[in-house]
């Protein structure tokens, strides 16, 4: 029960942040930068991917401002599409941060899930502008 809660919850925190009419973006219209040889050496395993997509385009902001910013960790299988997890876990920075504070958390997270977890920080507007 506890499980099916917070897949609500997330869910709901997920569909209340989108403006009305807004749809999703498929992720083949994301740029993606990889770090390829692991975070910085420490989790060689893990593989960090910086992606921005297009987001709501809101008529009275410049298109280049429209766009969402997320760090995804994952596992590095060796595979070149990597295989379905069980968990996304996803990471909100606070005020006055951006998705960097989350890099050890996250790694040590992914490391320890050995492909079965994937965690998404999603980096504040602010920061992308």
């Amino acid at each position: 029960m506890k499980r099916k809660v917070v897949i609500v919850g997330i869910a709901l925190l997920l569909a209340s942040s989108l403006p009305l009419g807004a749809s999703a973006t498929p992720v083949s219209q994301a740029e993606v930068t990889v770090e390829p040889e692991g975070i910085w050496g420490l989790y060689p395993n893990v593989i960090a991917e910086y992606i921005k997509i297009p987001g709501y385009q809101e008529p009275h902001t410049p298109a280049e401002f429209n766009h969402i910013y997320f760090m995804r960790y994952r596992y590095d299988t060796g595979e070149e599409t990597p295989p379905p997890v069980k968990a996304v876990i996803i990471g909100q920075p606070g005020l006055h941060s951006g998705q960097g504070v989350w890099y050890e958390f996250a790694s040590q997270m992914v490391d320890t899930g050995k492909g079965d977890i994937e965690f998404w920080v999603i980096d504040r507007r602010e920061n992308g502008l």
